[in-house]
Order: C-alpha cells, then sequence, then structure tokens
C-alpha cells in the first residue's frame, strides 16, 4: 500500500500525475487512498498541505467520491491547528468544501474561514455562473461574449448591476471600469463589497458618489485589509474601535482564534499595537504565530517581543526560517538559544542563523539524534555547514553508530569535497590509521569505494598503503578484488607492498591470475 501510494507523499506536481490514475479506479479503491492518506497525516509523513491539494486534485477529478474526500478533510480539521490549516485555503479547496457543505457530506461541520468574505452560496454561485467565474477569473473577453448573448435588454441592465458588485468584491478594476462605463448602477452596497476586494482604484470612482460608511470600515477590518485601514485612517482622520470589530468578527466564528491571535496572524500591526497600548494582552505571554517567522515580520516581531509575548517555538522557528533579525531580538531581550538549535539551522539550511548560533557561543559539538551535528551537515549534504563547523573547531574524534570511526565513515560515503575538506582541515589532528570494527583504516576504505581521487589524497597526505584488515586484506588485494585497474596501477607506482597474503594465503596476483585479468597481472607483474 505504502510504495503504491508514495505520490502522495513527494511533490505536488506527483500528486497531479497520481491523480489521474484515479480516472480508472473504482470507488473501493478511492476509499483505500482515503483511508491511507489519514494513516499518513496521522503519522505526519503527508503535510497538510499535501493532503489539502490532493483533496482538491481529486475531487476535480473524481467528483463522485465527494464523501470519501470529506471524511479526509474532517480528519485533517480535527489534527490541526486553525492557523496551520488555513494558510492552505485556495480557492479550488472552498470550492470543493462548499460542495461537501450543500451535500451534507460533512454533518455539522462548516469550512474553517470565508475564502476572502465568499460565503459556501457565493462560492457555488461562482462554481456554476458563467458570468462570476469570468469575472473572477480577470476574464473581461469572456464576460463581453457572455453579455452579447444575453437576452432581453432589461434583463441585461439587471444582470450588469449585479455584475458590479460582484466585479468591486472581486477587486477587478479592469471589468468593474467596463460595466461602469457600459451604464451599470453602483449603490452603498458596492463601495461596502469594494472594501472586500481591496482595490483602491475602484473605491476611489466609487467615493465620489457614495460616502464611506461604518461598513466600509467594518469590511477593511474584517478581511484584513491593513493597507485600507491606513488610507481610512489617514484620510479621513477615524479614531475606530478595533477591539470591538474584531471581536464582533470573532464571535461570528466560534471556532477561529481570540481576536489578538487574528491580528497578529493577519500581521495588522495598527490592530496589535491598539491592543497592546490598551493593556488589553497584559495575561498573554506567548502566541502561535508561524509565519511571523517565515514571512520575516520583524517588526510585528519586535512588538510582540518588546512588550514580553514570546511566540511558540520562537526559537526553533527563528533557525528553521533563517530569522537572524527576529533572533537578535530574542537576544537582546534576554533570551538565550539552546544548543539544540543548531541541528534546525542544519537540517533547514538556515546558514545565516548558524552562524549567529556560534556567533552567540553555542557549541559546535552539540548531539542531535544521537550523534554531533557535524553529522547532520553530511546527512543532508549541506557542505557549508560542514565547513563551517570544522571552521569553528567541530571534533571528529568520535564514532558513527558505535562501530565506525567518522573519518572513515567520511572517506567510504560522502563526497570528494567533504573528504577533502576533512583532511586538510587544520584545527583537528588527523589521525590516518583509525580502525573500524573490521579493521579498515581509512585507505582500505577509499580502496573499497574506488574513488581514484580519494586514493590519491591519501596518499598525499602520508597513509600506510601498506595497512591490513581483519582479514589481512591490503588496499591493493581489496582493488584487484573489486578490479580497479587505474587504483591498482596507482599503488604499484606508489611502491606498495605486492607480496601480502590474506588470511587465505592469496596474493593480489594470484587472485588476478585466478580472475585471468590480463590488464590487472600485467601492472601487478611490473
Amino acid at each position: 500500500m505504502e510504495e503504491l501510494y508514495r505520490p502522495l507523499t513527494d511533490d505536488l506536481s506527483k500528486i497531479e500525475e497520481f491523480s489521474k490514475q484515479l480516472l480508472h479506479i473504482g470507488p473501493e479503491s478511492i476509499q483505500n487512498v482515503c483511508s491511507f492518506m489519514m494513516e499518513l497525516i496521522d503519522k505526519k509523513i503527508l503535510s497538510v498541505n499535501n493532503a489539502i491539494h490532493a483533496l482538491d486534485v481529486f475531487s476535480e477529478r473524481r467528483p463522485h467520491n465527494l464523501k470519501y474526500y470529506g471524511e479526509v478533510f474532517a480528519f485533517i480539521t480535527s489534527q490541526t491547528r486553525f492557523a496551520n490549516i488555513t494558510k492552505h485555503i485556495k480557492f479550488r479547496t472552498r470550492i470543493f468544501t462548499a460542495l461537501l457543505v450543500d451535500k451534507g457530506l460533512l454533518p455539522g461541520w462548516a469550512p474553517p474561514i470565508e475564502y476572502n468574505g465568499w460565503s459556501n452560496e457565493e462560492i457555488l454561485q461562482i462554481y456554476s455562473n458563467g458570468y462570476f467565474r469570468s469575472i473572477f477569473n480577470d476574464d473581461l473577453d469572456k464576460l463581453i461574449d457572455d453579455l452579447e448573448n444575453c437576452a432581453p435588454n432589461d434583463s441585461r441592465f439587471t444582470v450588469i448591476d449585479i455584475l458590479l458588485d460582484f466585479a468591486a468584491k472581486c477587486g477587478s478594476d479592469k471589468i468593474f471600469k467596463y460595466l461602469y462605463s457600459i451604464g451599470a448602477n453602483s449603490t452603498e452596497k458596492t463601495l461596502h463589497k469594494a472594501f472586500c476586494g481591496n482595490n483602491l482604484e475602484i473605491i476611489n470612482i466609487l467615493e465620489q458618489k457614495h460616502k464611506i460608511s461604518q461598513k466600509c470600515i467594518d469590511n477593511a477590518v474584517k478581511y484584513h485589509h491593513n493597507d485600507l485601514v491606513v488610507y481610512l485612517m489617514t484620510k479621513y482622520n477615524l479614531n475606530y474601535d478595533y477591539q470591538i470589530c474584531f471581536s464582533n468578527f470573532v464571535s461570528e466564528n466560534p471556532n477561529s482564534m481570540s481576536c489578538f491571535d487574528l491580528a497578529v496572524n493577519t500581521f495588522l500591526s495598527p490592530f496589535v499595537s491598539y491592543l497592546i497600548d490598551k493593556k488589553l494582552t497584559q495575561s498573554i505571554k506567548t502566541i502561535n504565530a508561524p509565519m511571523l517567522f517565515f514571512r520575516h515580520e520583524i517588526n510585528m516581531a519586535k512588538l510582540l517581543i518588546d512588550n514580553g509575548i514570546i511566540p511558540e517555538d520562537a526559537f526553533q522557528l527563528c533557525c528553521q526560517s533563517n530569522s537572524v533579525e527576529i533572533a537578535k531580538i530574542l537576544v537582546e531581550n534576554g533570551h538565550k538559544f539552546e544548543d539544540k538549535y543548531l541541528f534546525d539551522c542544519i537540517s533547514c539550511r538556515s546558514y545565516e542563523m548558524a552562524c549567529f548560533l556560534i556567533d552567540q557561543g553555542t557549541d559546535v559539538n552539540t548531539i542531535a539524534n544521537g550523534q554531533p551535528v557535524i553529522c547532520a551537515a553530511l546527512k543532508f549534504n549541506h557542505f557549508e555547514f560542514f565547513k563551517l563547523l570544522l571552521d569553528h573547531h567541530a571534533k571528529i574524534d568520535f564514532f558513527v553508530s558505535k562501530t565506525t570511526p567518522f573519518l572513515n565513515y567520511v572517506v567510504s560515503s560522502a563526497p570528494f569535497e567533504y573528504v577533502c575538506c576533512l583532511l586538510q582541515d587544520r584545527n583537528n589532528k588527523i589521525n590516518l590509521e583509525t580502525r573500524d570494527k573490521d579493521g579498515t583504516t581509512p585507505f582500505i576504505a577509499s580502496c573499497i569505494r574506488g574513488d581514484i581521487n580519494i586514493v590519491k589524497l591519501l596518499i598525499k597526505k602520508g597513509c600506510d598503503l601498506n595497512a591490513v584488515n581483519k582479514n589481512n586484506q591490503s588496499g591493493l588485494i581489496i582493488a584487484t578484488k573489486k578490479k580497479f585497474i587505474d587504483i591498482c596501477a596507482l599503488l604499484v607506482e606508489n611502491h606498495c607492498d605486492k607480496s601480502i597474503q590474506t588470511k587465505f594465503g592469496e596474493t593480489a596476483q594470484s587472485i588476478a591470475e585466478k580472475y585471468k585479468n590480463s590488464d590487472l597481472l600485467n601492472i601487478l607483474k611490473e
């Protein structure tokens, strides 16, 4: 099962490709897919974003199986915080969830947020009405064609008045101006809707005919249009009680965040400042706002931290999002990063943040998942971190998995640049004779691997060419067994001992004779 549906856990393009296969399978198989999705979500293998995207695609390709998709979506909402799920809601998802609610497939449940102010009914209208779809997609040519085919003139003028309101709410200034030019009539309601659509050009046109009202301000706040709020405050010198407005909005949706959470997570600094200034946040010590870090909302973060409100997982999120400026604000306010967060920097490739932590005194030898963090740099193939740690005196005299010295591990499996960097490290005394449980030295490991550049590098560093493992096999014997002709030639050229015998009495030459390999024999007989 896991192999069959692996595309679900991969990138979005693979999900698109996988969804095409759904066209050819029956409802029972789709039910299995959905059950497996819930299992992956529960194990945190399948992300919320990929799960919702997959459901979007599935519902578009196989709409008759909404019941099963609804079960998965309900499961996601039961497992995920409101703040985390809303950022994944896109318009296609809203069509999908509106259809679920409309068909009664999610009894007692409603989608977690409106999509830019669209209710379920409006979403279904857009989904089924050609005029609305054209406006929503900002397709003026298609709308003109539709209107030209509209029946009697009277009904046409009724239609364009409705469409003008809709264009204002969509924020489509091109279509709005066209409808206005052919005689569409606006009302105060049109201006209210323009504040949902967040298009200042449309608002300026309507302001010439209609007065700004309380509803306009409510919509600017309700739909988080910070620029419009600032515009209203500046132009009309408004002194509006934002807290009441937010409270009214939140009361409409009992599953939503608090007034303060909402303001922070929509990055509306004026409202956050207002609530703090009114001393309405004194009992709040923390807040869940991960996007502050990934969007690098430095001013908002400073406003919170300076007032003693530390976002949840702030230290880890700084490292995951490479938010050095926010990290500096935390440090300036007396907070200290633990050594363990260096691992988050490496795993998320937050180089500047890693440098900041090291400058702050973080231990470069800190342990993560049972190994020093330099192993993580190697595991994730982040060379710049590997070099950074070595430059700051990271230790290398430890064993990987308790059996293999770190140098041997790097020589046997890491890209050449890692091996080169480690062997040239001036901060550590390199022991070229370290051995693993089988008695393998770094040089023998390089011969097993068969990378001639690494073999050359170790020879240049002065390693013992005649070292043997517990089976008394030298590098030459191993290279001969593996038929690495170029390495055998290099070792002979560097005067290695060709007479060494394994514990079974074999020499490199006798092995070559057994293989009847003339190229190897010619080299070994020189």
